[in-house]
């Protein structure tokens, strides 16, 4: 008999852990979403070259790492390369958005950056503590976005 309520208690609590891992984001780490627009922000972009990128996060958060990774549509040898990165100490002044390229206060470039491929596909990772994010982006030439009207 007491083999049978230790089995069912058992059971229970089985059932209860696979429901809180699986049903509810107790156990995730929260994310930063992480939203990108091309933007020609620094003048007229050079030829053969592209629009800068605009990196806006959902909410204001003290990143501790910053880095961009060529993913797709670029020459063979850059793919998986880092193409910038940079590292901030914990506790930095928070921030809401940043360019490619941009110097955020106290950031060390831990990789310079390099010259975006047009329609290269790339992956924008963040950190600030236990907050990720990252999302794909296709870095646009001028010649790709039309005209207002």
């Amino acid at each position: 008999m007491m083999r049978n309520k230790t089995l069912m208690v058992t059971l229970l609590v089985a059932l209860a852990a696979g429901y809180i891992c699986f049903f509810t984001d107790w156990i995730v780490p929260p994310r930063i979403q992480v939203d990108v627009t091309t933007r020609p922000v620094r003048g007229a972009a050079p030829e053969g070259g592209v629009l800068t990128p605009v990196f806006m996060l959902d909410r204001d958060a003290a990143l501790t790492s910053i880095q961009v990774v060529a993913v797709s549509n670029v020459p063979p040898g850059a793919v998986g390369k880092v193409a910038w990165q940079v590292t901030r100490p914990p506790g930095g002044a928070p921030v809401r958005g940043f360019l490619f390229d941009d110097s955020l206060p106290g950031a060390k470039v831990v990789a310079k950056a390099q010259p975006l491929v047009p329609g290269g596909v790339y992956r924008v990772e963040v950190a600030a503590g236990r907050l990720r994010g990252q999302r794909n982006f296709v870095a646009r030439a001028p010649s790709d976005t039309a005209p207002a009207e």
